[in-house]
C-alpha cells in the first residue's frame, strides 16, 4: 500500500465525513452487530499498515500535524486531533440503536432501492415497535412513498425529533437520512 504513489492518505475533507456519518447510520440501523475500528469515532484516519496502528487520539490532548506519509515523503500538514462531532455522532446512534427493539433485533425488509435516484429506504419490525431509514446519497431532494407502511398511529422522525401522523411520503432533501420510528403505546 504505501509504495503506491497514488495512494492518499490525507485527512479526509468535509464531504467525505459526511459520508463518514452516512455509512455510520446505515451500520448502526441495519442487521447485525456494528463493528467500529477503533479511532473511527474520534475521527481518525488511515488504512493499511502502517496507518492502521497510529496511536489513539483523545479530546484532553493536543498533537502535532501530520506531514509524513507512511514511506515518509513529506505532505502538507493535516492536523490531527480529536473530532468532537464524530464522536457525538457515534454516540447518538448507537444511543438510538440500544433504545430501538426495532434496530437491534427486528426483521428487515427493504423498502426502496433506487441506484438512479441514490435513495435507499428500509424497514426493521418487531411485534409492534417499527423504524424506517431513508438515506439520500442524492445532490437534489427525493420523494419516497412508503406504500404499506402508511398506518394510524404517529411516526417520529427520531434525528429531529418531530412527530408526525399517517406517513405515507417522505421528502427527503440532498444528503439526507430520515429515521423513522413507530412504537405501540404501552397501557
Amino acid at each position: 500500500m504505501w509504495k503506491n504513489v497514488q495512494y492518499d492518505v490525507r485527512k479526509p475533507m468535509a464531504e467525505e465525513r459526511r459520508r463518514q456519518k452516512v455509512l455510520v447510520l446505515f451500520q448502526m440501523t441495519y442487521v447485525g452487530a456494528p463493528m467500529i475500528y477503533y479511532g473511527d469515532e474520534a475521527g481518525m484516519w488511515g488504512a493499511n499498515d502502517p496507518c492502521c496502528r497510529k496511536p489513539m487520539v483523545w479530546p484532553e490532548l493536543a498533537y502535532d500535524a501530520e506531514r509524513t506519509a507512511p514511506d515518509g515523503t513529506a505532505h502538507e500538514p493535516d492536523e490531527v486531533g480529536f473530532d468532537g462531532d464524530m464522536h457525538a455522532w457515534y454516540r447518538r446512534l448507537i444511543r438510538l440503536r440500544h433504545a430501538s427493539a426495532a434496530l437491534r433485533e427486528g426483521a428487515y425488509e427493504t423498502v426502496l432501492c433506487d441506484d438512479a435516484r441514490e435513495v435507499l429506504a428500509f424497514k426493521r419490525s418487531v411485534g409492534e415497535d417499527t423504524a424506517v431509514v431513508v438515506i439520500n446519497t442524492s445532490d437534489c431532494k427525493q420523494r419516497v412513498a412508503l406504500g404499506e407502511l402508511r398506518c394510524a398511529g404517529m411516526w417520529k422522525r427520531v434525528l429531529t425529533g418531530k412527530a408526525e401522523r399517517e406517513v405515507v411520503e417522505l421528502e427527503a432533501v440532498a444528503g439526507e437520512i430520515l429515521v423513522l420510528e413507530k412504537r405501540r403505546l404501552r397501557g
